[in-house]
Order: structure tokens, then sequence, then C-alpha cells
């Protein structure tokens, strides 16, 4: 079996290679594509807060932010107070926060295995500057919509939440020996850059597949739009229609392949099947609430040139001056990354 395994992995890494080569116009187009969103979209709207969520949760601060959330965690979502700001950021912050911080916890030991597993499937969501800006105003022309896609994400994982937390008991953060820990902003800085360069980096590795398949033709032959399935930036690429916003919402609540192989990269231990599970009555609750607020408020819509932003000429992709800013960033990510730390005291 293992043997088996071992003839069908190494056959696949030898067709990827040979139709990265033969699909190679089609594979350069998706990363240049996918380097476009990771440069103005996925780096902006995630790297702040990777900075943040770390800086806050090393210095403790955490602890007096969520006081004022103690009944509302208490009685209504059956957890620490401690533990329900961990449940805000990764439901603010965007997709690996939330994953990311319950894997910090463990590996401080503030946190079971099984807390983390239980609590990552309601800490997933994206974040509110990437569904506003990327689907609400690029796609739909409209801040209210972006808003109603992250509320309707928001009111899922808390439906989810509520009935896991009565179902299992969510015990307390543990207070270890690392609490002594200091912040520091270097630190921080140096462990939110290798996270989005392995982000940034697995979403240029889908883009490669997904041009690939696309050489092959294999989308043409399936009625039903599957690439945000693998990578949820794909979404922009859907019809626009107030009758697919609830699907996008689903889209967007699932977070794709894509999303789930960077926590898997991320992970320090902690499994990601619960969070996975999680997903299917996820995406029918999102799609659910955001049918249900659309024809409340009866939303409607200006369609926007969605492929004019995907060329990158709305955003300045083209434009040199635009472009030099996140390039210099991403300069300044790796040397952070690759420069070892010295000893003073060594000559």
């Amino acid at each position: 079996m293992i043997k088996l395994k071992n003839t069908v992995i190494y056959i696949s890494i030898i067709a990827f290679g040979i139709l990265s080569i033969a699909m190679s116009a089609q594979v350069s187009k998706e990363i240049s594509t996918a380097l476009n969103r990771c440069l103005f979209v996925i780096i902006p709207s995630l790297f702040s807060f990777m900075v943040f969520s770390d800086l806050i949760l090393k210095s403790g601060c955490y602890k007096i932010i969520c006081k004022p959330f103690s009944l509302i965690s208490k009685y209504i979502f059956k957890m620490d107070s401690d533990l329900f700001f961990v449940f805000l950021l990764g439901n603010i912050c965007g997709y690996p926060i939330g994953f990311k911080l319950l894997n910090n916890l463990y590996a401080q030991g503030k946190i079971s295995k099984f807390t983390a597993e239980i609590m990552s499937c309601y800490c997933f969501a994206s974040g509110p500057s990437f569904v506003i800006g990327l689907v609400g105003i690029t796609m739909f022309s409209s801040k209210t919509i972006g808003f109603i896609i992250c509320i309707s994400n928001f009111l899922s994982n808390c439906v989810i939440a509520i009935v896991l937390n009565h179902a299992v008991e969510m015990p307390k953060i543990t207070e270890t020996s690392n609490d002594k820990s200091r912040a520091s902003i270097v630190d921080s800085v140096k462990s939110a850059s290798m996270n989005m360069f392995m982000i940034c980096s697995m979403i240029l590795m889908f883009a490669s597949i997904v041009g690939i398949l696309k050489g092959l033709n294999v989308f043409s032959l399936i009625k039903f739009d599957v690439l945000p399935l693998l990578e949820v930036t794909y979404v922009v690429d859907m019809y626009v229609s107030t009758d697919l916003i609830p699907i996008i919402s689903a889209f967007i609540s699932f977070g794709g392949v894509c999303v789930l192989f960077q926590l898997k990269s991320l992970s320090e231990g902690v499994p990601i099947k619960y969070l996975l599970l999680s997903r299917i009555p996820a995406v029918f609750l999102s799609a659910a609430f955001t049918r249900i607020i659309t024809a409340v408020f009866n939303i409607n819509y200006q369609a926007s040139a969605v492929q004019t932003y995907i060329s990158g000429k709305a955003i300045g992709f083209t434009d040199a001056k635009s472009c030099l800013p996140a390039i210099l960033m991403v300069i300044m990510m790796f040397i952070l990354i690759f420069t070892k730390e010295k000893n003073p005291l060594k000559k």
C-alpha cells in the first residue's frame, strides 16, 4: 500500500513538471494574476492583523480587552472571555489568524489539542477588508453587499459556536511559565512575514495548478464554477448577479482548498478534520443568512468591471510607481525571514 502511494506521488510530481512546461503560457498568466492578488489584496488585508494578533497574544493585553464581553461569552457562547477574544479575532482578522492563534495557545500549553480543534470550527472566516474590498466594491460596487456577506459568515460561526460549546464544555486558558515571554515588535513582524510568505506561496502554487487545468480545458467540461472551491479569490471571476450573492457567501465561508492547505502548513499539531466538517453546515448557514438579509433589505447592486481589476489596471499593477511599495515590502519580509540573529557576546 505504501509502495503504491509513493508510486502515485512520483507520477503526480513528474506529470506536474511536464504539464507546467507544456502549459507554461497559461501557468504564467495564472501566477501573474495570483501574484497581483497577493501583493494588492492578501498582504494588505492580512499582514497588519497578523502582527497585531501575535503582539496582543504575547503581551497578554487580550485579558483586559476581552473583559467587556465576559457576560456574552459566559452565558450565550459558554466559553471563557479570554477564548472569546480569540473567537472575535478569528472572525475579524481573516482566515489563518484564528487557527494560528489557537495553534500558538496549544503550543504554549494554554489550551488542549481538543479545545483548539473544537474552536477552529468557528474561528475561521475571511477578513472584512478582503470581502468588502474584493467582493463588495470590486464585483458589486457596493460596500453593503460585502458587509452583508461578512455578517452572514459571522452569524453562521456564532451558531456553530453556540451549538458546539453547549455540547462540549470549553475550559479556561491555563496559565503557564510561557506567559513570561515578552512581546517584541521585531519578533511579531518576523513571524507574520514567515506566515505571509507561506500563505502567498501556497496561493501561487494553486494558481499554477489552475493554469494547468485551464490549459487542459478541464473547467469547460464542468457546468458549475468550481474554481472558488480551489482558491477563494476566484470568486471575482464569477458571473455578477444578485441571485449569486448567497453562493458567493457560501464559497467564502468554505474558504477553498488552498486556504485549508495554508492552515495545514501553519499548524503546530492541531488537525483540521473538525474544521473541515464544520464547513458543511457553515456554507448552508452563510448562504441562508445572506439570502434572508438581502431579501429583507431588498439589496440591489451595480455591476462593476471585474475583469479590469483582475488584469491589474484598476489597482495600478502595471504602474511601476504603485507597484514599488509592495515589492519593497516583500523584500523586507525576505530580509527578516532569512536574517540570522547574532549573539552580541560572540565576536
